[in-house]
């Protein structure tokens, strides 16, 4: 079955073996037409009877025809019609012989162990032994007809004029050079297949590692190539010891016994973390992978794997975990009452919150919702301001009546903004209580009633001064 390509470039990761083989059978369909064309034109001169010229020039002519259409063909079409001109190949061959009488003397004889290296060597052992079978075959039993006396053998020979007999051995010439250079062509389409492969994987390597390394099987020596500019990879100097007798490679205690112990089992690591110290004391961070290696009879060579240079990557997440605990110190000793919160579900909330709302921790404050605590009023009003916040907009301050756990009666100012957690959007709500200010503001409010209706109601006059 052909190998599947990609739709997007029908030449990236093209197997070469199914272009070999479709340009060695039309090589091999080409030398066929050539060869057997040349025996029909050698047979038509022959000094033979003419119907015995006439049925072996016809049978020549039909393989070589047979052969210049196969060349269009492919896979079990054309595998049928090489087998068809092989067997034609053989049957042309046997009967030149034996209708002749020169048995194992024929000059086409050179032509079957031609046959037997080409169809071996490029299609495959198996069609390279059945050839080699059958050509055993009719040389035994030419052999036997000749011992039999059943046919002339050498002595027909005398009969076969010399041009013929050179022009037998020419053909015999020519077909052994078309083989050769059809090895030498597939061999350097192999080479050139094998080259462009390692190219790819050797760029490809290149942008996802940026050291190759490998270890003996001693656990003693390593051999280091590095990725320069243009992802090639380059050795590094002289081989090197194992990682962990060197001391400008740090690892974690325990991870390096865990690693030491699948090293020693032979069996592979994906990413192990390890730090190598710099010349001028800063440290680079690594991500190491590794499988081991054995040769064809299973007996192991050592390991071979890649590093990959991840320190950027750690410095940046390192900047974030710092970030997000300044975040979190500025949270948690916040004055100001902060919840985090989502469709008014609590997520998170500081201490001043905890303390505001009357809950002894954040567990049992998690889950509860927050417009419980509001008037009927105010939670509509609450769902509104949800809505317009969720579409990007920041909430301005709103006061609302609200009633506690615990029953306590607290007038707030809420605002809020929108921000990212776990990657859904989520309100983070800042809670003030004014309910001090409010009750003092009404107390206030109160007594100028209450002093407006006494100046205004009372017979006597009032006189107000200031000392």
């Amino acid at each position: 079955m052909p190998a599947k390509r990609s739709l997007v470039n029908p030449h990236i990761l093209s197997d070469p073996r199914d272009e070999a083989r479709a340009l060695v059978v039309r090589r091999i369909f080409a030398t066929a037409a050539a060869a057997f064309a040349c025996g029909a034109a050698l047979v038509a001169s022959a000094d033979t009877e003419p119907l015995l010229r006439a049925g072996l020039g016809l049978a020549n002519a039909l393989i070589a025809g047979l052969a210049m259409v196969a060349m269009r063909w492919r896979n079990r079409r054309a595998e049928g019609a090489l087998l068809v001109v092989c067997a034609g190949g053989l049957v042309i061959i046997a009967a030149t012989a034996m209708l002749n009488g020169w048995g194992l003397n024929t000059p086409a004889m050179g032509f079957l162990p031609i046959m037997s290296l080409m169809l071996g060597a490029m299609i495959g052992a198996r069609v390279g032994v059945l050839v080699a079978l059958v050509g055993a075959a009719l040389v035994l039993g030419m052999a036997w007809a000749e011992q039999m006396q059943w046919i002339a053998g050498a002595s027909a020979l005398v009969d076969m004029s010399l041009p013929r007999r050179l022009t037998t051995h020419v053909m015999l010439l020519a077909v052994g050079l078309a083989g050769g250079l059809l090895v030498a062509g597939v061999v350097r389409h192999y080479m050139r297949g094998s080259d462009d492969r390692e190219r790819r994987f050797v760029g490809l390597l290149g942008i996802a590692v940026d050291t190759y390394w490998e270890l003996d099987e001693h656990f003693t020596t390593t051999r280091v190539w590095l990725r320069d500019a243009n992802n090639r990879f380059v050795p590094l100097g002289q081989p090197m010891k194992a990682p962990w007798d060197q001391p400008e490679w740090v690892y974690d205690p325990a991870v390096l016994v865990a690693h030491r112990a699948d090293i020693a089992a032979h069996r592979p690591f994906r990413d192990l973390r390890a730090q190598y110290r710099r010349p001028d004391g800063s440290i680079r961070h690594e991500l190491v992978s590794g499988e081991p290696r054995f040769d064809a009879t299973g007996k192991f060579l050592g390991y071979w794997g890649v590093t990959r240079n991840v320190t950027a990557d750690v410095d940046l997440h390192q900047a974030m975990q710092a970030t997000q605990q300044r975040y979190r110190e500025l949270f948690e000793l916040s004055p100001m009452a902060l919840v985090i919160h989502r469709d008014w579900r609590v997520l998170d909330a500081n201490a001043a919150a905890l303390a505001m709302f009357g809950y002894p921790d954040l567990a049992a404050m998690q889950g509860t919702d927050l417009l419980d605590t509001l008037k009927p009023a105010d939670r509509e009003i609450a769902r509104a301001r949800l809505s317009s916040v969720q579409s990007g907009e920041r909430l301005q301050p709103n006061t609302y009546r609200a009633v506690m756990p615990d029953g306590r009666r607290l007038t707030l100012r809420v605002s809020g903004t929108c921000i990212e957690r776990e990657g859904a959007p989520t309100l983070l709500s800042i809670y003030d209580d004014i309910t001090e200010l409010v009750d003092a503001q009404e107390a206030l409010r109160r007594s100028e009633a209450t002093l407006s209706t006494l100046v205004t109601t009372s017979p006597d006059m009032i006189t107000l001064t200031e000392v």
